[in-house]
């Protein structure tokens, strides 16, 4: 995916209210600023903080500055994989889930699946909790579990996870890091879907109607 320059203003703009839990004294570069190149990484396909880091160093200068990197003798500078990794590894994963569900999220249901083994004669039951942009007066309960069950339009999010960014072998484990790379990969596929939703929607109603 590339991002225009309005998405990556936007990115800055929509992590600027999240506590930064590092000290100011010393620091070089803004928590928005590393939360927004590590969720555009990240939206790019990126995996892990080496990724993001190497994504970072490839950015040109106006695109730097559009996530407002710090700048030293007329030069941008990204932060590095090290202080990436701090970050995210200090971040409050409950803020950062915060502010990143939150705009997307209309409502919440579980589903209660049951299925019995026909040669043994074994129950099992599951419980399925998700989410949806949709609202109640948009999609009721009914709805919601027809589309979940017949056009599959409400995906396991922990599936296109581990398929695009090879979760299950992920090796960021300290800290706060694995919950807070696991919300951003969220935020990055509800911005895909909802972006793949707008696309389908301009190419069903024309502007020129």
């Amino acid at each position: 995916m590339k991002l225009t320059a309005n998405q990556m203003l936007s990115l800055y703009d929509y992590f600027k209210e999240i506590d930064d839990p590092l000290r100011a004294q010393g620091k070089k570069h803004q928590l928005p600023t590393i939360l927004s190149l590590s969720a555009s990484a990240i939206l790019c396909g990126m995996r892990g903080y080496k990724d993001i880091a190497l994504w970072a160093q490839s950015l040109g200068n106006k695109a730097c500055s559009r996530f407002q990197c710090r700048k030293r003798n007329g030069c941008y500078e990204v932060p590095s994989r090290t202080v990436i990794r701090n970050a995210l590894v200090k971040d409050n994963p409950e803020q950062l889930n915060h502010y990143l569900n939150f705009p997307y999220v209309r409502q919440a249901f579980l589903i209660e699946r049951e299925s019995i083994r026909k040669k043994t004669g074994e129950i099992s039951r599951e419980v399925v909790y998700g989410v949806t942009s949709t609202s109640v007066d948009h999609a009721t309960p009914e709805q919601v579990l027809r589309d979940n069950r017949g056009h599959w339009s409400i995906e396991s999010c922990h599936y296109i996870i581990d398929w695009n960014y090879d979760e299950d072998r992920s090796q960021i484990r300290t800290g706060l890091g694995p919950e807070n790379i696991t919300r951003l990969r969220r935020f990055a596929i509800g911005l895909l879907k909802d972006k793949k939703r707008n696309e389908k929607t301009d190419a069903e109603y024309p502007s020129s109607l």
